[in-house]
């Protein structure tokens, strides 16, 4: 008796694990929001609304975004979302490659000089905005498969 109690558990344990109900797009997705959520919280704690844009601010923000790259190397896309996740790592990878250039060429700035750099430097401003389309991307892809999402970038 306790043999058959024993190979009907182990029997309901395989059948239950091969009958999961995991989504793989949705475990994903859910992954991606927390780092692309704390990636945007942190920039904004980096930047203060209506303070002067400063050296540290930007560093912060690059910081954030590096951090979030790291994060995002490490999951791992199911097949049908991977397009779009590798789209993603390359912009935010190319962001922090331009964000340290910008900061390399402006090291000799005072602090005033360098927030007119930051506000002149359109190009950030277009890095920044194919982050955005990169992260679109990933949500209307998400969609498609039925999962819905707000990634936060």
């Amino acid at each position: 008796m306790t043999v058959r109690l024993a190979a009907s558990a182990i029997l309901i344990t395989v059948v239950v694990g091969s009958c999961s109900n995991t989504d793989p797009v949705g475990d994903y997705s859910d992954s991606v929001r927390g780092i692309t959520l704390t990636m945007r919280n942190e920039s904004i704690a980096a930047i203060s609304d209506g303070q002067p844009i400063t050296r540290d601010g930007i560093i912060g923000v690059i910081a954030a975004r590096q951090r979030a790259l790291t994060a995002l190397q490490a999951v791992v896309p199911p097949p049908a979302i991977a397009a779009e996740h590798a789209a993603l790592l390359r912009v935010l990878a190319e962001f922090s490659t331009v964000a340290e250039t910008f900061m390399e060429s402006t090291a000799d700035l005072d602090p005033a000089g360098f927030e007119q750099a930051v506000l002149a430097a359109t190009y950030l401003d277009t890095i920044v905005a194919r982050v955005g389309t990169a992260c679109d991307a990933v949500v209307r892809r998400a969609f498609d498969l039925d999962v819905a999402v707000d990634l936060a970038c």
